[in-house]
Parts: structure tokens; C-alpha cells; sequence
């Protein structure tokens, strides 16, 4: 975000702590703990990978504001500021992408609300991480976050900054990093493939036999031979009688090499807690079959414990107090993550609409579809075969229609 942006909002923010009813008490930091990122995402493949899926996960899913009714609430600024248009200069899907990134590498991210003239949220931007530092209010226990500025460290409270973290305590509002975590594993795993590149990078050694002593002229000669063989990397070295040569084995062990590689996986994988099948393992599971239960556990191990937090984040600091009571909150749509193949979501959604659990309509919205406003698209129907619900019994046998149909007839006799 540009930091004279950010300046305006932040001038009346400066002395927010002695303004808002305590005392001039000094700020004390929970801790010093603050994720590093020291090892770098474009040189580490694995955790580039693994970042790259949560991040894209996470920002591809729809963030949508719904009521108390649970129907979604699309003419509020709010609504769209979250799922369409973050700030001027930014999306909503960069703005989340950035934060997942951002909490993976360093264990935090911040993303600052922009309120308007009105106090209203105008604008969410990233923040720097290094940048920013969270803080206790000894006097209330209230947190607040220091932000470094051009023009020195400005105080935003808790309300006005959406921080995102990874695993936290009772002492510590930071969040640990991922990397941090993995810098042994990691550091180790650089000196082995180094080794490894070193010991292939070498040229081809050789060991010379001779059978009895010769003199400094021959073993010259010899030694030219050898030398001139490598520098060509190619030819013919010749083996007089008396003397034996053999190559020096530079093999790598594969075996080494596979070992190292899936230990490093099976760490990373834990760290981030994802399957090892997103890193492409070698424990995969055997078909499609396992793949899908293997993505229905990510989802409901990995993903939904994420999306709590933003959601909590998101209705704790974007919604007015009357908002709250009233029943308002947003929800990231993971449906869409577990609806599987064609075949299978048509079955689902013919048991949802035959037994009165979900309506056409609805069905429509939620596979984008265009929505039908004919009369009964937005009922729920029962099969018998299908009636509205509020349908007597009578309806549903048609007995009524034919005593009518009788009626009608007497009278017309």
C-alpha cells in the first residue's frame, strides 16, 4: 500500500492510546518472536509449492455476506469491498492471496482497513509484515499494532488491522512461522543436494597400477595420457603392458538421494499440515478414489480451520455492532471444494431437491446458473411425484380434484 495513503488515515491515529480513556502507560511487546522467512520460496521448491496451493485455495474461493436468513447480501459496499474490489489499485483475490502468502512465509499477516469520511471501511490494504509489531496496552490489556511510516511509527488499533496468523499461545499474539520451523530441515536439505550437485559436477578420477618401478620420464607420459583423455572428455587411453588402469566410481546413491528427498517432503507436509499427496509423494493412494478422499481430508483439516480465521477476523472488524445482532456474517464457500464430478453432484442435488431440503433456485445460484424466476423455482418440493411443501394431502392424492370434477358435473346435469 503507499504509505501516503496510509499517512492521512493514520495522523489521527498517533496518539490513539492516551485518547482512548487510559493512561500515558508505555506499550509493552508480547514477544520478540516474529517469523524470519529466511529461507528464500524462489530456492525452495517444496515450500514454494505447498505456499502456492493454500494461497491460490484460499483466494479462489467466493467470500460472500449473508443475513440472519442465510441469503446473501449483495448490495452492501462491504460485500463487494471483501469478494470484488479490495482498494483502488488492488482485487479482493490479490488482497487474500498476499495475506495466505504472508502467514505461510512469516507466520503473519496484516491487511489495514481504510475507513472513509464517515468511519465506514472504504479500502483493506496489505501491510509489510516488518513493518508492523503488535502490542499490549499495559493499562487495558487492549491490543494495538506499531506501524513503521516515512514519518515515523504510527499505533493502529485492533479493530482497524485484520491480522492473519499461524499457530499462536496464551503469551504470544504473533504467529510462529512455518519456515522458522523448517530451517533445520531446511539447511540441511541444501548442504545434501550441494553435496550431491558437487560430487556429479566432478570430472572422471583414475587410479594407475604398475607392476614394477619405471622412471619419472614414463609416468610423465602416462600422466599426459590421462590428462589429455579428460580434458576431451573423450578418446582413446591406451594401457601398456605393466601397467593397469581403472576409473575412480563417482556414483551418486539414488537410494540416498530418493530418501533424503521424501524425509524433507514428509516435514514439510507436517509443518503445513497437507497431504503428501500435494507434493506429489510417492504415497498417493492407489485411484481416483483415494485422491478424493485424500482432498476431502485436506479440505476439512486444513482449509476449514484457515477460513475460520479469516471469518472471524472478517466479522469481528467489518461489521457494525447492529450488523452482528442482527444476525449478519460472512462465509467462504467451501462447497465448492467437495462437489466432486458431474455425476455425482446431479445425484446430490436430485436428493436435495426430492426431499424438500434445497430449491431449484437455490440449486441455480450455487452452480451459477441463471436463475429461472418462473412461479415455484424458489419452493421447496417433496416427491409424490413433486408437490410444494405446503401442499394438503388431498392435493398430493388428488382427491380433491375429483370431487370437484363430481360437483361440477352434478351441477351441470
Amino acid at each position: 500500500m503507499p504509505v501516503g495513503i496510509l499517512h492521512n488515515v493514520w495522523e489521527r491515529l498517533n496518539a490513539s492510546p492516551k485518547s482512548s480513556g487510559t493512561s500515558s502507560a508505555p506499550l509493552i511487546m508480547t514477544n520478540n518472536l516474529f517469523g524470519t522467512g529466511k529461507v528464500e520460496l524462489q530456492k525452495d521448491p517444496v515450500i514454494f509449492s505447498v505456499i502456492t496451493r493454500l494461497a491460490g485455495i484460499i483466494a479462489s474461493m467466493n467470500v460472500d455476506l449473508y443475513d440472519a436468513d442465510r441469503k446473501h447480501i449483495r448490495t452492501d459496499s462491504i460485500d463487494r469491498l471483501v469478494s470484488q474490489q479490495a482498494n483502488p489499485v488492488f482485487s479482493s483475490y490479490d488482497v487474500w492471496h498476499k495475506a495466505e502468502v504472508d502467514r505461510n512465509e512469516f507466520g503473519n499477516a496484516y491487511v489495514f482497513i481504510q475507513y472513509d469520511e464517515y468511519l465506514q471501511p472504504k479500502a483493506l490494504w496489505n501491510l509489510d509484515h516488518g513493518l508492523v509489531m503488535p502490542f499490549i496496552n499495559s493499562d487495558d490489556s487492549t491490543v494495538w499494532y506499531k506501524v513503521q511510516g516515512q514519518n515515523g511509527a504510527m499505533y493502529v488499533p485492533a479493530y482497524q488491522m485484520i491480522h492473519l496468523k499461524h499457530l499462536t499461545g496464551s503469551s504470544r499474539v504473533v504467529g510462529i512461522s512455518p519456515i522458522d520451523v523448517l530451517q533445520g530441515s531446511a539447511d540441511y536439505n541444501e548442504a545434501f543436494n550441494k553435496f550431491s550437485l558437487n560430487e556429479m559436477s566432478k570430472r572422471d578420477g583414475f587410479t594407475i597400477k604398475f607392476d614394477k618401478n619405471i622412471d619419472d620420464t614414463r609416468k610423465k607420459a602416462v600422466a599426459l595420457n590421462v590428462q589429455a583423455f579428460i580434458k576431451d572428455n573423450s578418446g582413446v587411453l591406451f594401457s601398456e603392458p605393466g601397467m593397469e588402469v581403472d576409473t575412480i566410481d563417482r556414483k551418486i546413491a539414488t537410494a540416498d538421494v530418493a530418501r533424503n528427498d521424501d524425509t524433507y517432503i514428509r516435514r514439510v507436509a507436517n509443518v503445513f499440515n497437507v497431504p503428501l499427496i500435494f507434493l506429489n509423494s510417492g504415497d498417493q493412494g492407489s485411484g481416483y478414489r483415494d485422491s478424493e478422499e485424500h482432498f476431502i481430508t485436506f479440505v476439512e483439516g486444513t482449509i476449514l480451520p484457515i477460513v475460520r480465521q479469516y471469518e472471524s477476523e472478517l466479522n469481528m472488524k467489518l461489521l457494525t455492532d447492529s450488523q452482528k445482532a442482527a444476525g449478519f456474517y460472512f462465509k467462504f464457500d467451501t462447497n465448492v471444494l467437495l462437489r466432486g464430478n458431474t455425476a455425482a453432484r446431479t445425484a446430490y442435488y436430485q436428493m436435495l431437491i426430492r426431499n424438500g431440503i434445497a430449491s431449484p433456485e437455490y440449486i441455480q445460484e450455487l452452480e451459477g446458473i441463471p436463475i429461472n424466476n418462473q412461479a415455484g423455482a424458489n419452493k421447496l418440493w417433496i416427491s409424490g411425484d413433486l408437490y410444494p411443501t405446503d401442499a394438503t394431502m388431498e392435493e398430493r392424492t388428488g382427491k380433491e380434484t375429483e370431487d370437484n370434477d363430481v360437483l361440477s358435473d352434478e351441477s351441470d346435469g
